[in-house]
């Protein structure tokens, strides 16, 4: 499924994945999940890690919707020795500072957020192992 895909399509799509045995894998886009009811899956594969917590909380709770029953497992994907690793282990450190700043000020994490930026990202020294190449060697 992707995004200008007509609802309609996206609906017969939705039911071929539901019902049909032999169809397991339903791939969409950010956006074509928009407005889903996705209670009904099991697994969840971020094909890549997304940087605005709240947006993946959204994804995801696509499937975790009222009405579901069984379990719902989501893993992110990331290439080794790729940006998208260490993506992967910066949103995870500060999911980790997040929650022992929580702890230690005794408040639950319910609804809090981190403020995370690019910026953050660079200074924690993640990108300092990458080597660039030149697209325009004249500069």
């Amino acid at each position: 499924m992707y995004s200008p895909m007509h609802s309609s399509n996206k609906m017969k799509s939705l039911a071929t994945f539901q019902n049909d045995a032999s169809c397991t894998v339903l791939l969409m886009d950010g956006s074509a999940a928009l407005g889903l009811d996705l209670s009904f899956v099991t697994h969840v594969f971020l094909m890549e890690p997304i940087w605005d917590r709240s947006m993946e909380e959204q994804v995801i709770s696509r499937a975790h919707r009222m009405g579901a029953t069984r379990p719902v497992h989501v893993e992110t994907l990331a290439m080794r020795g790729t940006i998208e690793e260490q993506m992967l282990e910066f949103l995870q450190d500060s999911d980790e500072c997040r929650r022992f700043l929580k702890e230690e000020a005794g408040k639950s994490d319910q609804g809090a957020r981190t403020q995370r930026s690019l910026h953050d990202f660079a200074d924690r020294n993640y990108l300092s192992h990458l080597g660039f190449v030149r697209t325009n060697p004249q500069m």
